[in-house]
């Protein structure tokens, strides 16, 4: 989905979208968005109680990864590519991707909004609650795409704002009022509730994940690039020698403890300096996503299907059942957990 990797630019075909039915495929207009097309589902996706464990007859691997977000004939909702995730907590989950794609679960159900979709290609999504949520990307020509940011209020996108220069890549928000976007180019920007503003920042390097705790932030990108946001400016910080790997994603769990990585690189903060860390060779790490509720466990993703899972110093590849690239994991606890990538690919774990 980003510089560091351009495999992950590659788009897939056409979806079936459940609702409650099932909505033809809609192409993007670049130009004003259209009143959605009312239907008995298009009002706000309410949300509803988790109702626990896999259900009966869930397709789950040997390491417990279950299919999700399927039809009821057992097939994806989609089967484009699926580029990041974010969980709110056990009843709300948010999945973006290419051709526009937004999907909502809400405790019970995997749902998508009628109408149109914002752009060409998804790559981040965060939200403060299910009638404010933002996702960012791209839309136009692929060899010269512009960046775009567009809001959902629960029924539809009701923002749209586009063309932005450069792409935005990573989205962090504090609260509803307080969001940042990072992006190619080392771009940054602010949402603060009223608009989207330009940050002034200390680098021209991509940037591909930006985290934050205590009113700070974390991002980072390629060639090992790490920025810290104090509050006030945003600076430099000095990675590990020979760290020259992208670096894909980055956990914040409190100013003192960060974690990034990306594909074998693997930094640690402990609020003083970063040093890197090296996992044993046979874990053949190739870090895109990377997710823990604390950090004594943490789920990582990769191509190929690969997880691994990284518990108090000690990690052990997982086995997910697929063999499609996994591009992102997000959760809520050990029972919510999810991982999306190509050909439509949804994930849950529902236990440690």
């Amino acid at each position: 989905m980003r510089p560091l990797f351009a495999l992950l630019l590659l788009a897939c075909g056409n979806e079936a979208r459940l609702i409650s039915t099932i909505e033809p495929d809609r192409p993007v207009d670049a130009g004003t968005p259209p009143t959605p097309t009312p239907t008995p589902d298009a009002g706000a996706i309410e949300e509803v109680p988790d109702a626990g464990g896999p259900p009966p007859g869930a397709q789950c691997s040997a390491d417990g990864w279950c299919k999700d977000a399927l039809l009821p004939d057992g097939g994806p909702i989609t089967t484009r590519h699926l580029r990041a995730v974010f969980s709110r907590g056990p009843n709300e989950a948010y999945v973006v991707g290419d051709q526009g794609t937004l999907l909502v679960w809400n405790g019970a159900e995997w749902r998508t909004p009628i109408g149109i979709r914002p752009a060409d290609d998804l790559f981040a999504v965060w939200a403060s609650g299910p009638t404010d949520v933002w996702v960012a990307g791209t839309l136009g020509d692929p060899e010269a795409p512009q960046g775009m940011f567009a809001h959902f209020d629960g029924t539809q996108f009701d923002q749209i704002i586009k063309p932005l220069a450069k792409r935005p890549e990573g989205l962090f928000g504090f609260d509803k009022n307080d969001v940042w976007s990072v992006g190619t180019g080392g771009e940054l920007r602010h949402w603060n509730g009223q608009a989207w503003t330009t940050s002034a920042g200390p680098t021209t390097e991509a940037l591909t994940d930006v985290a934050g705790t205590g009113g700070r932030l974390w991002a980072v990108g390629a060639s090992g690039t790490i920025v810290e946001h104090d509050g006030t400016q945003w600076r430099s910080m000095a990675a590990p020698p020979q760290t020259l790997g992208g670096l894909a994603a980055i956990a914040a769990f409190s100013p003192t403890r960060l974690i990034a990585a990306g594909g074998a690189e693997w930094l640690e903060y402990d609020g003083a300096q970063w040093t890197a860390k090296k996992w044993p060779a046979w874990l053949d790490l190739q870090i895109l996503g990377l997710w823990g509720k604390t950090p004594a466990r943490l789920w990582a993703v990769g191509p190929g299907g690969s997880a691994w899972k990284l518990e108090n110093g000690t990690g052990a590849r997982s086995d997910t059942g697929t063999t499609a690239l996994l591009r992102d994991v997000h959760g809520w606890d050990d029972a919510h957990v999810w991982a999306v990538g190509f050909d439509g690919t949804v994930l849950r774990r529902y236990g440690p």
